[in-house]
């Protein structure tokens, strides 16, 4: 299933081996060969343990920045302690917006890449990670996607306008940092839709 049908998908496949299990042992044994769900663009709906658990049958692919995937209750807090950084940097460097117009002149300047950057690489892979572990992962309130992940993107070194494909895959599960943090992008709905999916699917099964 796509969506909100992977999530349905995912959550069968769930009750089927836990509910049939003892009716049919051979699901209990069973390492996706009688039962399998692939979930594409699925939304996090399992808590941690049992998005680990079902990593036997299940297998959410999930395409570039699909915001999707991302949409969970962690994800928005790790984000709020990221922007809560980017603005005491703002505060540092006294470019925050105060009033209205001095926002449109920000938005302005970043829309138009003006100005140096008020965080270096480095300075933005540490906040990341300082925000990470304001989260306990293993919170049983929060909902992860199922299984085992595929996760299909292109590399953001490419220059702005260029064609974008997905050309590598990164395996991992529902926990990865990878799907901890919203990317706010121009493509985090468009890569959500089906048709970006198959084309993502397309262009992997070309690259030799």
């Amino acid at each position: 299933g796509h969506s909100l049908g992977a999530s349905v998908a995912s959550l069968l496949g769930v009750i089927l081996k836990s509910r049939l299990g003892s009716r049919y042992p051979e699901l209990l044994k069973d390492e996706g060969h009688i039962l399998k769900v692939l979930a594409f663009a699925c939304p996090p709906v399992l808590d941690y343990d049992s998005a680990l658990a079902c990593s036997s049958f299940t297998t959410s692919i999930i395409n570039n920045s699909d915001i999707i995937p991302r949409m969970s209750i962690p994800n928005l807090l790790i984000l709020m302690e990221y922007l809560k950084s980017v603005n005491r940097k703002l505060e540092e460097k006294r470019i925050r917006p105060k009033n209205l117009w001095s926002f449109f002149t920000f938005t302005k300047m970043l829309l138009c890449g003006k100005g140096d950057p008020i965080m270096t690489m480095e300075e933005v892979r540490s906040t990341w990670l300082e925000a990470y572990n304001t989260v306990e992962v293993k919170d049983p309130a929060y909902l992860y996607c199922p299984g085992k992940v595929i996760h299909m993107y292109d590399m953001w070194s490419k220059p702005e306008g260029s064609d974008r494909v997905a050309e590598r895959l990164h395996l991992a599960d529902g926990t990865s940092n990878v799907l901890r943090y919203i990317e706010i992008t121009s493509r985090m709905t468009n890569d959500h839709l089906s048709d970006s999916y198959r084309k993502s699917i397309r262009d992997l099964e070309g690259i030799k």
